[in-house]
């Protein structure tokens, strides 16, 4: 009996560019709910960056993972809560001055998870126009460095890198030798996640899990990349979409179709009948 379902999102439920996900994908994740079954994402965003892509629909946003592991919420209750330090995010950017394009967002928000977020660009050299460029580019406004909050604010971030300009495991190497403290795997070609090293998604899931009475073997996971690793290995009935990554298949139980192709809503609908 599943009671469970917890999906990554980019590259897994949401096709790369795509802003919204598929009506088919909305109208699975109804049906599940109102099947009595949990349906969360489990994602690298925030919940106030998740919800613009389920329609504003806050029954999507409800249960969940989010913010690798930093936000977990069930039925719209925040249940657990970690953040970045002020000081691993200063070291970042000066780590990163010197990746021309490149730069890091950290993510701040409050206690009220619908509020909107505030973004601070880290790692932006004085004269470097082509990350001034896209960071104007990304669409939303973004807030000097060094007005970032004290420890206890930022609750994500990533790393946006120009690949025209970086190698992508250059940046990372040096990024984690300066940075011990946090890890940066990497859910798309031209993006690092920003986690403290040790604490996943699947470090959050116990807690999760915990409030609902559930077990592991109640759970579905579906999932592409490298920050979905963890989930994969830890839920017995895990699932790579057929783009995801090789370590993402070798890491997963069973495999369905692409995500271009509504994958994790077919499995639903699936299951529903």
């Amino acid at each position: 009996m599943i009671k469970l379902i917890l999906s990554d999102m980019d590259g897994t439920l949401l096709p790369f560019g795509a802003v919204t996900v598929s009506q088919r994908t909305h109208e699975a994740v109804l049906a599940a709910q109102q099947a009595g079954i949990h349906f969360g994402p489990a994602s690298g965003r925030d919940r106030a960056a998740l919800l613009p892509a389920f329609y504003g629909d806050q029954r999507c946003v409800s249960t969940g993972i989010m913010a690798n592991g930093k936000q977990v919420f069930l039925n719209g209750e925040l249940i657990l809560r970690r953040s970045l330090s002020q000081d691993a995010m200063m070291r970042l950017g000066e780590a990163l001055l010197p990746f021309e394009g490149s730069f890091a967002l950290a993510n701040v928000i409050s206690e009220d998870p619908f509020s909107p977020t505030t973004s601070y660009a880290l790692g932006v050299a004085a004269g470097d126009e082509a990350a001034r460029a896209n960071i104007a580019g990304a669409r939303q406004a973004i807030t000097p460095a060094d007005e970032l909050p004290s420890d206890g604010a930022v609750i994500s971030a990533g790393i946006f890198v120009d690949t025209c300009l970086n190698a992508v495991d250059d940046l990372r190497r040096i990024a984690e030798s300066t940075c011990p403290d946090l890890a940066f795997p990497q859910p798309s070609p031209f993006f690092l996640d920003v986690i403290e090293r040790g604490w996943t998604k699947a470090s959050a899931l116990s807690a999760l899990l915990d409030a609902m009475g559930v077990t592991p073997e109640e759970v579905v996971y579906f999932g592409d990349s490298e920050n979905d690793l963890t989930m994969l290995e830890a839920i017995p009935n895990s699932y790579a979409v057929a783009n995801a990554s090789p370590e993402a298949r070798d890491a997963a139980r069973q495999h369905i179709g692409p995500c271009e192709e509504d994958a994790v809503a077919q499995f639903i609908e699936d299951l529903l009948a």
